[in-house]
């Protein structure tokens, strides 16, 4: 495998994280699972859970440096969590050569069949971005970096951005980790859109689908 799905969670994300890990293994999705556990809790329960027999639990704050000790004290916990998207899959480029793609998924989402064979299709591409299926604008609930050189240069860039500006409020058409993201075509080559009707469907899309029970 070469191929790494990676998450942050904190304690109140816990149960929505173990249905993302649990449609992770029913699909039994070729990829290691990186979860990154920005407080003790998490990290405690999910190793009491057992779960690190089939996933890398990080503590996060291991990784912590300066600047992401004085980001932290400054932004609310989940603009933290957003912050550190880059990151985490920096770093797992940096401590894993034999990975080559990372998907970075929210933890709230889940899988309902096997997502790779869709990626695995795509060609010629750095970086795999999401949209909202109303607005277009990209969001940041799954996003994918290649080992390349347009890839990890695109990283550092949503990095550097990240950590310069990441909050939950709407400013000169940034919007947490996502409005950097929208950006990313200005910079970059190789930036592909997935618009497969399958991947981000959300409840805040429901008016855009016709619904019926049989």
């Amino acid at each position: 495998m070469d191929v790494a799905l990676c998450t942050v969670i904190t304690k109140l994300r816990i149960h929505q994280f173990l249905a993302l890990y649990e449609s992770i293994i029913k699909n039994k999705i070729a990829a290691y699972l990186f979860v990154f556990c920005v407080d003790k809790e998490s990290y405690y329960l999910l190793n009491k859970m057992g779960i690190s027999k089939k996933a890398f639990i990080m503590d996060f704050s291991k990784l912590e440096n300066k600047t992401l000790i004085n980001i932290r004290k400054c932004r609310k916990i989940y603009e933290y969590c957003w912050t550190i998207k880059p990151v985490v899959i920096e770093y797992i480029f940096k401590k894993y050569p034999i990975i080559k793609k990372v998907l970075y998924v929210d933890s709230d989402i889940y899988f309902f069949s096997e997502p790779l064979s869709i990626i695995n299709r795509i060609k010629n591409w750095s970086v795999i971005v999401t949209t909202h299926k109303s607005s277009k604008n990209i969001n940041g609930g799954f996003v994918g970096f290649k080992r390349d050189k347009i890839g990890l240069k695109a990283l550092q860039w949503w990095k550097k951005k990240c950590f310069e500006w990441c909050y939950d409020y709407f400013d000169n058409g940034n919007f947490g980790d996502q409005g950097h993201l929208d950006k990313l075509r200005k910079h970059f080559r190789n930036i592909y859109y997935l618009e497969h009707p399958g991947f981000n469907v959300a409840s805040w899309n429901e008016h855009l689908y016709q619904i019926k029970v049989y």
